[in-house]
């Protein structure tokens, strides 16, 4: 029963069944006005082919094309609704001017490390000509001196991390695509309240699209009640 009440109340089954409700209502419109069906589906046509022409002369990839083309042809109406709806790649003007305003923090901060390019140059022009490139474009300078260590599988990936967990001294910040809870997790979660009740500064961010069937609806007070500060990326609504 209980998991009967949580499938019900999670918020993919809600927003499926308001889709429902919306396609059913749309079905019932166009049944209970059937006589201007030739109206309604010049209608429909018209639009399908101003978002075809839309989709075509966008600047988005062949391969995000061809995945609306196809339903927006089969179905002119929902599918043109749907795109309307899920089809835009684009950020918003507050995405973007936050985005900008980060990105001249920090060129700002990493002004005046081209000096690394540069040694990196007396080994490899091609080398520091990609270094360069990424440096001012995604603010991402050459670093020297710094150690990376392989691992093979997730389990020793997963010692691993242990390790640097219980060893951290003064925070520990988290970024995954998919948490699920499990093993692994519960695992992790423990050693993160701990050091949250030792005043370690514990932050966690995960793509909320990616849990979306894995983690419980109210996972963010969770970890909130635990002293862990969490945000998510990529909200579902």
């Amino acid at each position: 029963m209980r998991k009967l009440c949580y499938l019900i109340t999670h918020k993919f089954m809600l927003v499926l069944l308001s889709l429902s409700a919306q396609i059913f209502l749309l079905i019932f419109i166009i049944w209970r006005f059937s006589r201007f069906f030739t109206y309604f589906y010049f209608l429909s046509t018209l639009l399908s082919i101003i978002t075809v022409l839309y989709i075509i002369n966008g600047r988005s990839n062949p391969g995000y094309k061809i995945a609306w083309l196809v339903p927006v042809l089969l179905f002119p109406l929902f599918g043109v609704v749907f795109f309307m709806l899920l089809g835009s790649n684009r950020l918003n003007k507050k995405s973007i001017n936050k985005m900008q305003n980060i990105s001249r923090k920090m060129a700002g901060a990493l002004a005046g490390t081209d000096e690394k390019t540069e040694k990196l140059a007396a080994y490899n022009d091609y080398a520091a000509s990609q270094s360069r490139y990424i440096g001012d474009y995604a603010f991402c300078p050459p670093y020297q001196n710094t150690k990376a260590r392989y691992l093979p599988s997730g389990e020793v990936k997963f010692e691993h991390l242990l390790n640097a967990l219980k060893s951290a001294k003064k925070y520990i910040f988290l970024e995954y695509f998919i948490i699920e809870e499990g093993m692994m997790w519960d695992t992790i979660l423990e050693v993160l309240v701990e050091k949250a009740k030792n005043n370690i500064d514990v932050r966690i961010i995960y793509d909320d699209m990616g849990c979306l069937m894995h983690l419980p609806r109210d996972f963010g007070k969770k970890l909130m009640l635990c002293g862990i500060k969490s945000v998510v990326f990529n909200p579902f609504k």
